[in-house]
């Protein structure tokens, strides 16, 4: 199973929640790591150093709340504590992570290993796995989420029938104003065509009287 999971026909997916907003939605992140097996930790590196091995670790968010990020993980290598002291190298550690985090003590990590991908290159005796993928359920963080982006979608719609309806009625608004401005421009007009009249008029029974 090691071995599948090296070449990548077996993909291994978690969720997690990091401190702080990710910079980006999702990306590769690429660094060396050195086990101290004396002291059970690891260490991250960006840089190459001696006994350090390569690890690739791979995020995207799917979502944000508060100061925090819900991230899905796929490890491209797995290494010992990868997940953990990647993130927390780049600035992100896990909740409740005693030991790479930023909180003091035994804590149970915010991370969940909860979906399994198969593709199988050969023939063996998991080839009936081949292309299905299997996922936990009742995770809370999932259904916090899901809750959380059907609460979105909901207000976002709510939002879109608002400004849709304000703007209907701005237009509605609009057009009346315009119909009462030709009505009272037609009015101006006609006013102006029987003030002229009246004007001429005046103009000429003063000149009969001068004559």
């Amino acid at each position: 199973l090691n071995a599948k999971i090296k070449s990548r026909e077996i993909e291994k997916f978690y969720l997690t929640v990091v401190h702080g907003k990710m910079p980006k939605s999702e990306e590769v992140l690429t660094a060396f790591l050195t086990k101290n097996e004396k002291k059970n930790l690891v260490k991250v590196t960006d840089n190459q150093i001696e006994g350090s091995k390569k690890i690739i670790t791979k995020y995207k968010v799917l979502d944000y709340y508060d100061d925090a990020s819900l991230l899905e993980i796929e490890l491209l290598t797995g290494r010992t504590h990868q997940i953990r002291a990647h993130l927390a190298h780049i600035g992100h550690p896990l909740y409740g992570d005693g030991k790479y985090g930023i909180e003091e003590g035994r804590f149970r990590q915010a991370l969940y290993s909860y979906k399994l991908k198969f593709a199988f290159d050969d023939e063996n005796e998991l080839s009936y796995l081949s292309g299905r993928e299997f996922q936990a359920r009742d995770i809370k963080l999932l259904d916090d989420y899901k809750e959380r982006l059907e609460k979105a979608q909901k207000t976002f719609y709510e939002y879109q029938k608002n400004e849709i309806s304000k703007i209907t009625k701005e237009k509605e608004k609009l057009s009346k104003m315009q119909s009462e401005t030709e009505k009272s421009s037609k009015q101006i007009n006609k006013n102006y065509n029987s003030l002229k009249e009246i004007v001429s008029k005046f103009e000429g029974t003063v000149n009969k009287a001068q004559k």
